[in-house]
């Protein structure tokens, strides 16, 4: 599998900051998908999570990083 191959990069450094923006950009997928309660929860949930990894951007600067250290 490719994506195995890429994952297990040595030095592939993924700037948290770089990486919460991306997820950012799904937000309006939330915004075609407002029906019921579950979707509401849904956004709610991931907005949280994706600004929570924009906070930490300022603690940890990589993903790898951040996985080594647990956070």
């Amino acid at each position: 599998m490719a994506s195995k191959g890429i994952v297990n990069t040595p030095g592939l450094d993924v700037p948290v900051k770089n990486f919460s923006d991306a997820c950012s950009r799904f937000f309006v997928v939330f915004k075609v998908l407002k029906t019921g309660m579950f979707p509401r929860f849904a956004e709610i949930d991931y907005v949280t999570k994706v600004n929570d990894l924009a906070e930490a951007s300022n603690l940890t600067p990589t993903l790898e990083l951040m996985v080594d250290t647990e956070i």
